[in-house]
């Protein structure tokens, strides 16, 4: 099962996206074994397209021989296959796509928003669920979509076993499972195409001996729930070094002191 991080967005002084630190992030996390990267996928209502194309491009330079499914959301379904096209053109081996959000749609209104995308590329489209989302994807509809080729895989942030245990049975699609909650328990599902975590931006190699069941996962959670005490993904570019901007903002350094080493600062 692969080890897959989703990229924190660094910013510089004046709030534009940091490529250069953002290139040497994805350097040292390929070099420490991380398998895949999923560029954008937590930050992507706060980027303009043209911002995501440079995250996307940047980590698909930087990924050495790491594999790249960059997050294409957008608004405008027509910008949203610019962003495929161009994460394509460049090597992505496939692109993640959340349902539209907000505004609870129908069935139908879901297909389209998915294979209209799908009609556009020839890499796989991923798409992505979230039980918090207006749009969660069910398994019945994602079932659909399987079996008529539109979607190659799913990006599931669920933290349910049980649905994933389902996902995985019942399809030949990648199923990759999302959230750090999950690390000692993705070993139960073998059959899960990857995992995907926040905090091996910090610490890889042991994201990665958790996931193997190498390593117990009690610190592992004791360590997720003091991060997100301190800010969730804020804390964790805070480690790094990383800025923020509106509407996010730096958190405060001091919830951060007692966490353990990390092993790439800026």
């Amino acid at each position: 099962m692969d080890l897959l991080v989703s990229n924190p967005v660094p910013f510089d002084r004046q709030r534009r996206v940091d490529a250069g630190a953002l290139r040497a992030h994805v350097t040292w996390l390929a070099e420490q074994g991380v398998a895949g990267f999923l560029p954008g996928a937590d930050e992507f209502l706060y980027l303009y397209p043209e911002e995501k194309r440079l995250v996307h491009q940047v980590v698909l330079e930087s990924a050495s021989d790491a594999y790249v499914l960059p997050c294409v959301w957008d608004p405008d379904p027509e910008v949203a296959t610019v962003l495929a096209r161009h994460a394509e053109d460049h090597g992505a081996a496939g692109v993640v796509l959340p349902p539209p959000l907000g505004v609870p749609l129908p069935p139908s209104a879901l297909r389209a928003w998915y294979s209209n995308l799908a009609d556009a590329v020839t890499i796989p489209v991923y798409a992505a669920h979230d039980p918090a989302w207006a749009n969660a994807l069910q398994v019945d509809a994602l079932t659909e979509l399987f079996l008529e080729g539109q979607l190659a895989g799913l990006a599931d942030r669920s933290c349910d076993l049980q649905r994933l245990r389902r996902m995985t049975d019942a399809h030949t699609a990648d199923v990759i499972a999302c959230g750090d909650e999950l690390a000692g328990e993705v070993a139960t599902l073998p059959a899960l195409a990857g995992f995907v975590s926040v905090m091996a931006n910090l610490w890889p190699v042991e994201a990665r001996a958790v996931m193997d069941q190498d390593a117990p996962a009690g610190p592992w959670l004791q360590r997720m729930g003091d991060v997100r005490r301190a800010g969730g993904l804020l804390a964790v570019k805070t480690a790094l070094g990383m800025r923020a901007r509106a509407p996010l903002h730096d958190p405060e350094q001091k919830p951060l002191k007692g966490l353990p080493p990390v092993g790439f600062t800026l």
